[in-house]
């Protein structure tokens, strides 16, 4: 990445991580120690994406939909995940 890139990245941090972090709030549900991983999360794909950034939308739009789909990946993983409660993991087990 050369040294404009960096500072179109330094600039759109600054601009956009308040509204970055707000949305992580929300779907994280107040969680405010996973909304700052998810918004970092968001600016590390920002920064991976960003020489492939087309102009199509806006600069705030493109970030909108990296934190909706950056969010919503974490939600399905998490999902995934689910614990099975020990209960049931006894009863089933070999005996």
């Amino acid at each position: 990445m050369n040294e404009q890139q960096e500072k179109d990245f330094a600039s759109l941090y600054s601009e956009y991580n308040p509204m970055v972090v707000q949305m992580c709030l929300g779907f994280m549900k107040g969680d405010r120690d996973l909304a700052s991983d998810l918004a970092q999360d968001v600016f590390v794909n920002v920064w991976n994406s960003l020489s492939r950034f087309r102009g199509e939308a806006s600069h705030k739009t493109w970030i909108y939909r990296i934190t909706v789909n950056t969010c919503l990946l974490h939600i399905r993983k998490e999902k995934s995940r689910q614990q099975i409660p020990l209960e049931i993991v006894e009863t089933v087990g070999p005996e």
